[in-house]
């Protein structure tokens, strides 16, 4: 039976999509480190393990949820992965997405909400968007179950028994050749070594560490300096993690580009109703007045 992990941001309707894709789970027990629980089941049409990992936004760790996502991704056997996007906010969730396709293990998107985005005026084009990733993208609405049943389908049809190639995002020259020069040097079982490279030139600790376990700590390190400081020479970024998530951000931006149209006639949600009152050059101060308490 395949093992398939589950993945997305918090807040995406990762929980629901779960629930709905298995019909019935089971605890067993916490992630290491963490209190959040692990949960587990099996799909619906009995060919696959769903594998929940916490929610996160990113697997460079700047939290425990996101250090066990790195941990698992390092040390657990699985197949495939399930990422859940949340279509209203797609910009921002495709900063795990393509991590995630880096990584090189076969990759679903389940586009989730994208009823919501159409509130919004996004519309999406899922067809160019799978294309571009080179991976499937099934719109869903996990709150009601609309899409779930080609999702489940999608995720059956995905072989894996196929090797994939990692997805190849261009990180300008200076970086390429330092992700080069760490891969050449990596021992022959180290899985994912481009993803390594990268994520530990991000500065993911997990990786780091698990790097310094089969390679010179010294080397790594002066590698890591030498190459922020070229950075920061050539194009006047100081953290090497900041250049990295400019040249993915400037990547996601071009992709969506190709895939999805923002039209003005979209409903704004609540909190962004208020906020354009609250800065409105005109209404804004009345407002803030008005509900303003004063110190006592």
């Amino acid at each position: 039976m395949s093992g398939i992990v589950l993945a997305g941001n918090p807040n995406t309707g990762k929980s629901s999509l779960f629930n709905i894709l298995t019909g019935s789970y089971e605890y067993v027990g916490n992630w290491a480190g963490v209190t959040v629980e692990k949960k587990v089941g099996h799909l619906k049409d009995g060919k696959g393990q769903l594998i929940d990992l916490p929610g996160l936004y990113s697997l460079n760790p700047l939290s425990q949820d996101e250090e066990v996502a790195s941990r698992f991704l390092l040390n657990e056997t699985f197949d495939s992965i399930l990422n859940v996007v949340d279509a209203s906010q797609i910009e921002r969730n495709l900063n795990l997405t393509m991590q995630l396709l880096e990584y090189g293990k076969p990759v679903v998107v389940a586009m989730n909400m994208i009823d919501v985005a159409k509130q919004h005026g996004l519309d999406l084009n899922a067809k160019r968007l799978s294309e571009l990733l080179k991976a499937p993208v099934v719109p869903v609405v996990a709150r009601s179950g609309k899409g779930c049943d080609v999702l489940l389908h999608t995720i059956a049809e995905r072989d894996h028994e196929v090797l994939y190639e990692p997805y190849l995002l261009p990180y300008g020259d200076l970086l390429e050749k330092a992700a080069a020069e760490l891969m050449s040097r990596m021992p022959d079982d180290m899985v994912s070594p481009r993803w390594m490279a990268i994520q530990f030139l991000e500065g993911n600790a997990v990786v780091r560490a698990a790097l310094e376990e089969s390679m010179d700590p010294a080397w790594l390190k002066q590698l890591y300096q030498s190459t922020e400081l070229a950075v920061r020479e050539d194009y006047g970024v100081k953290r090497l993690p900041q250049y990295i998530r400019q040249k993915r951000s400037s990547h996601i931006r071009e992709i969506l580009a190709e895939c999805l149209v923002r039209s003005k006639e979209g409903r704004s949600t609540l909190s962004e109703r208020i906020d354009r009152l609250v800065t409105d050059k005109f209404l804004g101060i009345p407002i803030f007045f008005g509900v303003h308490v004063p110190d006592v």
